[in-house]
């Protein structure tokens, strides 16, 4: 049998909460505050597929993932090298690789809350990260020089969704509310370049054409930068040309009817679309009806477009797709509310062979409880805490299938048991005190529920015999339920009769009334041949009842909390399944520690074993069905542990899950493999020969931040020369360290002694040893270790991601003889300021030349056009510089760097004074 994981589904709502790498090996998804990432795409079954989460430990986050966006290709870095994923009010950076969170920029935090994040996207070729909130803001955040520049819609419309054009740069389209569609120039201060309104309703998804040029006419020499967008309203897929006119290309009319042939399920009339642009002529559209379409359009648009139906297997709304842009592997994968993640093959031609859907299950509630039936050990079922109840053949080797047994429960199911006679029959119980029975071999009317008694959660289910009945191999079995702490018994699975509780056949009162507080019912196991019963209660005391008359036999004490857990030794392991086990009358229970007790008839039960490895409070306990005295536990610590009771030991802690394990059980089917359940939405399974430790790994709630960024927040500047001074008197006030890592024990004399001593050896002895805990000795020591603690302390200023550190980091290098190779790192990271242009031709002209290059395009792109301009000139590019300045319509500068060359080019000053013409004529200025 395979491992497997069943994991968190992904959040509601949001077109771009799922993406795929480039080359189609990897997608990530925000599932509430976690970051799922999946590899293994290309496999045929569930099982190939391996799960990576990505979560921070800290106080900071706030509120469920809103979208998350790969990183593009670089010249200096592989496509998707980073992963921004936003919450409601911070933009985080993961590294995909190391799986750590790099940098975070705070809005605000869950009590001050000054935006809400809605979305977020890379812009083409840079590492600059694009975030839009609900108060029509958008946030230019460059990762690299960590500067942040903030920018206003002037618009009476709240925005929804955000692309940015894989073509030019810091050019991004914007929907919104109410069919409202921006396209928005990010250069500079900013510039809102259209707006129009297409659609009636709220704008959902938006895509942009693949190619610059219109692929629907024959002329490639323009760049229209198609745009294509959808809304909730069924008014059809909008292309326009953003990078022209904003005019309507051409307009694609979505079947108002569906053309799937299956049952689709839309109660709340919800209407939701998105699209992808994967070719030059196709689309991908989701329907109102749960379909996948195709959308094809000719070239030069001579017939209407084709709409084609791609996939129909979701049964509900697709609120999300996502695909490769490279289309190495054809496949889209899409989300929907029933939670299941389908992948569906794209472009099939008539030479390939059919292939179905691969279907991926997720979760999206607790997991509860696990069940496996005592007549079929192949069927499980386990209940969720969004009031589903899954139902799973575990001998399916091929397949991970599960069937839905429930989707209209109002509460959560805490706990399923399966009649140990009858394989059809499951019995539930929910947080709200309803107790029923499913008939699994019916497909109508196959629900029974029982009258509800108690109005609290129902914490366990037994199948056992009516109390003073002779058990029988046939006889009829009543239905124990454990809530509020009482025992109801139902007798008859009827929803008009009254159940019975348990006081009316036995009473504890001689032993509860010397009690100050009273005592509840938390837990109830029955051994496999209904002889004994054990109760367990809220004081950490356990009661054995005989399982006939339900009298009390023995009471066992040795907890010091309530009893959460029992659980009783199967009579048979398949390990030696020809005879019954020797330790069948062995029971474990559990609380904050494991107690493991031999009942015997004669005398009271003894203590076998008691385990105290679990830091919390621990919620299931499960014996191995294949080997003697192996035992399960699952914790609050978010931990499951495997123990040995015949050698007291522990074999091995399985420390995977994100939140508290809540349930577990060992697999009928194979020896080495576990099911544990999770409140982190997953399900694990694992094996005990690869996937235990034998250490714990703690988890730490104030776990170290990652870079919480201060940058350079990049605004327009007024000329205002008392503002300056303030802001200088203010930064001159707090005074920054040269050497941070070395500046305190310095100047608190630490360490002065061996400082001097140092000093004198090296004077006379050349072998002195270097103690790496005093780190200013370097001071007087050699030239290499001199230079090497201005590295560290050149490492530790760049950790504190400051502009006020950048004249600190400058003379380090400066004087470590260091210029080279930071000068190629602010080449490669576009961080190049005026001072390092200065000083470059100290270390060769090549470089001093290619620096200035680099520095005009990053001036470009925080709009300084001419001052980019001069830095082109003075490395003699002047044609260059004349077209930088000519595409941001500065005609007259653009001339002036042309015409006062000695040789000036004749074709350019043509094209210069055509354009500007041609502007003049466009906006009616002489």
């Amino acid at each position: 049998m395979n491992t497997f994981e069943i994991t968190q589904s992904m959040n509601w709502y949001k077109s771009n909460i799922m993406t795929m790498d480039d080359s189609g090996n990897l997608i990530a998804y925000g599932s509430r505050s976690i970051v799922v990432l999946v590899n293994g795409l290309e496999g045929n079954s569930i099982y190939d597929l391996k799960y990576n989460r990505l979560r921070l430990n800290t106080k900071m986050g706030c509120g469920r993932i809103g979208a998350v966006a790969f990183s593009p290709k670089t010249d200096y870095f592989e496509n998707a090298h980073y992963l921004a994923s936003i919450d409601e009010v911070n933009i985080y950076i993961w590294k995909v690789k190391s799986m750590v969170c790099d940098l975070i920029h705070s809005f605000g935090n869950k009590k001050n809350k000054n935006i809400t994040l809605l979305d977020v996207t890379w812009l083409y070729g840079c590492l600059t990260v694009v975030a839009l909130s609900d108060a029509g803001t958008l946030h230019k955040w460059d990762i690299q020089a960590l500067t942040m520049r903030n920018y206003t819609l002037d618009v009476k419309t709240t925005p929804l969704t955000l692309a940015a054009c894989p073509h030019k740069k810091n050019l991004i389209a914007i929907g919104c509310k109410n069919g409202h569609l921006f396209v928005y120039d990010l250069t500079g201060d900013g510039q809102l370049l259209h707006k129009l309104h297409y659609h009636e309703r709220n704008i959902n998804s938006v895509a942009w054409c693949p190619v610059p040029y219109s692929p629907f006419s024959s002329d490639q020499s323009t760049e229209p930068l198609l745009l294509a967008s959808i809304a909730c309203d069924r008014t059809g897929l909008c292309i326009s040309r953003a990078g022209l006119d904003m005019f309507n290309e051409t307009t694609v009319a979505i079947p108002m009817r569906p053309l799937r042939k299956t049952a689709f399920r839309n109660k709340n009339n919800l209407i939701w679309s998105c699209v992808k642009w994967i070719k030059p002529t196709i689309l991908i559209v989701t329907s109102g009806f749960g379909e996948i379409l195709k959308v094809e359009i000719k070239p030069d648009m001579i017939s209407e477009p084709i709409v084609t139906l791609i996939s129909d297997t979701h049964k509900d709304i697709i609120f999300s797709i996502a695909c490769s842009r490279e289309l190495v592997k054809p496949y889209l994968w899409s989300s929907c509310m029933g939670r299941k993640l389908i992948r569906t093959r794209l472009l099939n031609t008539k030479e390939e062979t059919s292939e179905l859907p691969l279907e991926v299950p997720t979760l999206g509630g607790f997991v509860y409880c696990f069940s496996l039936s005592p007549v079929n050990s192949a069927d499980f079922a386990f209940g969720l805490g969004d009031g589903r109840i899954y139902y799973w053949n575990v001998s399916n080797k091929r397949q991970l299938e599960l069937i839905t047994l429930s989707q209209t429960m109002d509460s959560k199911v805490l706990s399923l048991a399966f009649h140990p006679q009858d394989e059809g029959l499951l019995a539930y119980g929910t947080g709200d005190g309803r107790v029923g029975v499913f008939n699994l071999t019916r497909k109508k009317n196959n629900v029974n529920l029982l009258k509800t008694v108690l109005a609290n959660p129902i914490y366990r289910l037994c199948w056992a015999p009516f109390p003073n009945t002779k058990t029988v191999d046939d006889a009829k079995l009543a239905l124990y339920a454990v809530g509020n702490g009482q025992i109801i018994i139902y007798n008859d699975m009827n929803l008009w009769k009254d159940p019975f509780n348990m006081k009316e056949f036995t009473q504890f009162n001689e032993i509860e009334d010397k009690l100050s507080t009273p005592v509840k019912r938390i837990e109830m196991a029955w051994k496999p041949n209904y002889d004994v019963v054990a109760i367990g209660n809220s004081n950490g005391s356990i009661y054995l009842l005989d399982g006939n008359t339900l009298k009390l036999k023995y009471v066992v004490s040795g907890h010091d909390q309530s009893v959460e857990c029992i659980i009783w030794h199967p009579t048979h392991v398949t390990s030696d399944y020809s005879e019954e086990s020797k330790y069948k009358n062995y029971f474990a229970s559990s609380s904050h520690c494991i107690r493991v007790h031999q009942f015997n008839e004669d005398c009271e039960p003894s203590l076998v074993v008691e385990f105290k490895g679990h830091k919390e409070k621990i919620n299931e306990l499960a014996w191995s069905p294949h080997h003697n005295l192996i035992l399960l536990s699952c914790s609050n610590d978010f931990t499951a542990k495997v123990w040995n009771v015949e050698k007291c030991t522990l074999i091995g802690v399985y420390s995977k899950h994100l939140c508290t394990v809540l349930c577990g059980i060992f697999s009928p089917c194979d020896a080495d493999i576990v099911f544990t359940g999770s409140a982190d939405h997953s399900i694990h399974s694992w094996r005990l020969s690869k996937d235990l430790h034998n250490y714990t790994t703690e988890f730490k709630k104030n776990q170290d931040t990652p870079n919480i960024v201060k940058e350079k927040i990049v605004t327009k500047v007024t000329d205002n020369s008392k503002t300056g001074t303030t802001e200088s008197s203010k930064e001159h006030s707090n005074k920054i360290q040269q050497f941070p890592l070395s500046s305190y024990e310095l100047f608190i004399g630490k360490h002065l002694e061996k400082a001097v001593d140092k000093f004198i050896d090296s004077k006379y002895n050349n072998n002195v040893s270097v103690d790496e805990e005093i780190n200013y000795l370097a001071f007087f020591g050699t030239t290499t270790e001199i230079k090497k603690f201005l590295a560290d302390e050149y490492c530790a200023l760049q950790k504190k991601s400051s502009n006020q550190m950048i004249p600190c980091m400058n003379n380090i290098n400066i004087w470590g003889q260091n210029l080279e190779s930071y000068f190629k790192d602010a080449i490669a990271t576009k961080t190049i300021n005026d001072w390092m242009i200065a000083v470059a031709p100290s270390v060769s002209y090549e470089l001093w030349t290619k620096m200035c290059d680099v520095y005009a395009g990053q001036l470009e792109d925080v709009g300084e056009v001419t001052k980019a301009s001069t830095y082109l000139v003075a490395i003699k590019k002047i044609n260059e510089a004349a077209m930088l300045l000519l595409k941001n319509n500065l005609f007259r500068e653009a001339l002036a760097v042309v015409k006062s060359q000695s040789e000036q080019n004749d074709e350019l000053i043509l094209e210069i004074t055509k354009k500007w013409a041609e502007y003049n004529v466009l906006h009616g200025t002489s």
